[in-house]
């Protein structure tokens, strides 16, 4: 348990350093465990695929980004997990921000609600953050935006 732990937040430690070889050896040891929840006793992180679509994203793997990040949130429904299924929805969001703004619109208003529901400080700035992004690429439609502020 502690192994899997361990190579779930080195892999997301890569990942925000954007180092590309270090976070490839982590996908390829981590991939086998793709269904699983990484957690050490009572301290739960997330399911392995979330580390696994932050990594695909990393790398421009859209498609198989996408299908980690649909295992990561089923995942982290099942288990009732909010601060898990914010933080999918918001690495979903961030993948999806260039090719689908609608889409990311979604996830990153999902998760915002999410994070303001439970206090989750940390991921509702970081979805204001990327909220900024959606709505700059959607100044020009007529339907209304999401305001988490309001």
């Amino acid at each position: 348990a502690g192994w899997l732990i361990t190579h779930c937040l080195w892999a997301e430690v890569a990942v925000e350093l954007g180092d590309h070889d270090v976070a490839g050896v982590l996908y390829e040891r981590l991939l086998p465990w793709w269904r699983l929840f990484a957690a050490s006793g009572p301290f739960p992180l997330h399911a392995v695929a979330h580390s696994l679509g932050r990594r695909a994203a990393l790398n421009g793997r859209i498609y198989d980004a996408k299908g980690h990040f649909t295992e990561a949130l089923a995942v982290h429904q099942r288990m009732r997990a909010p601060f898990c299924i914010a933080a999918t929805q918001l690495a979903w969001g961030r993948l999806l921000l260039p090719h689908d703004p609608d889409g990311a619109r979604r996830l990153l208003a999902n998760a915002a609600t999410i994070a303001a529901q439970h206090g989750y400080g940390y991921l509702q700035r970081s979805v204001h953050n990327k909220e900024g992004a959606v709505l700059a690429a959607h100044k020009q439609r007529a339907s209304p935006v999401f305001d988490a502020r309001q």
